[in-house]
């Protein structure tokens, strides 16, 4: 009984001298920035968006109305505007509502990764 006290007491102190780091999170309009996001979009209504695969081909993936998505990155070319959703990505059109991370909170997110590091 001695020695289960002393292996308790130990695992204790183990715990409370070194804590497991709980990351900081940092929120923008009700959802968590990833390191990497620049956006975050919901769409209008129902909606598909595509993934190119290596081959060429192309898979798509139905979205739903006012689901949101993170966005990666913004691609410009043809004189369109796509949106980056990792492996998916989807066309701006009327039926995108794209909101852009402010900078102060990317900036704040880089500085929390680092700290955390």
């Amino acid at each position: 009984m001695k020695k289960l006290f002393i292996v308790l007491l130990a695992a204790f102190v183990i715990a409370i001298v070194n804590p497991t780091k709980s990351e900081a999170k940092v929120m923008y309009d009700g959802a968590e920035v990833v390191k990497g996001q620049t956006g975050k979009m919901t769409f209008k209504k129902d909606i598909k968006v595509y993934k190119k695969n290596p081959d060429g081909t192309f898979d798509s993936l139905m979205v739903k109305r006012n689901n949101f998505f993170k966005t990666y990155d913004i691609e410009k070319y043809d004189g369109k505007t796509f949106y980056q959703m990792g492996q998916y990505r989807v066309q701006a059109t009327d039926l995108v509502v794209f909101k852009e991370v402010p900078n102060p909170l990317l900036v704040h997110l880089s500085i929390t990764i680092r700290h955390l590091s």
